[in-house]
C-alpha cells in the first residue's frame, strides 16, 4: 500500500472523542437488524485529532474503535488502520470490513473490523506520538464531505 499523499498526525496530542448517544445505539441496532447481523460488530467514534494531508489540515477523519480494538486508530481519509502497540500501519486491502455511518459521521458501525492485512510501505516509526505515512487520498470510504 502506497500513494503520493503524505499524512501526519499526533496520536499523543490531547483530544476529545464523540460519545455515542441512546439515539445512536438505536440507529445502529436498527441497521444491524436490517442487515441480519449479530456478531463481529465494532463501533468507531470520531475524534478531534487533526490530520494533515500534504500540509492541509483535515478534521474529523480520525476514529477510535470502542472495545476490543480501542488502542487502534482508523483514518477514513486514506482508509488506513494505525496500531501503535504493534508499530503497524495497515490498509484493509484484502478481506476488509463493511462500514456504515449516519449522515453525521460521528460514529461508524463496522462489520468484521480487525482483519487488516496490507502494510503501508512508507512511514515513520509507528508509535503513540507523532507519525507520518504515505498513501492515496482517493481511498476514502466516507467521501470528501466529512
Amino acid at each position: 500500500m502506497d500513494g503520493p499523499n503524505r499524512y501526519e498526525l499526533d496520536l499523543a496530542a490531547p483530544h476529545q472523542q464523540y460519545t455515542m448517544t441512546a439515539s445512536d445505539h438505536r440507529w445502529a441496532d436498527s441497521l444491524l437488524r436490517n442487515l441480519h447481523q449479530r456478531g463481529h460488530v465494532t463501533y468507531l467514534v470520531r475524534t478531534r485529532i487533526p490530520l494533515w494531508r500534504d500540509g492541509e489540515r483535515i478534521d474529523g477523519a480520525v476514529y477510535r474503535p470502542l472495545g476490543k480494538f480501542s488502542r487502534w486508530y482508523y483514518v477514513s481519509d486514506g482508509d488506513i488502520v494505525i496500531i501503535p502497540s504493534d508499530h503497524a500501519i495497515i490498509s484493509q486491502g484484502c478481506g476488509g470490513f463493511s462500514m456504515h455511518t449516519p449522515k453525521s459521521r460521528d460514529f461508524i458501525v463496522a462489520l468484521y473490523f480487525g482483519a487488516p492485512c496490507v502494510p503501508v510501505r512508507r512511514h515513520s516509526d509507528i508509535q503513540f506520538g507523532k507519525i507520518w505515512y504515505y498513501t492515496d487520498k482517493s481511498f476514502d470510504r466516507l467521501g470528501a464531505d466529512k
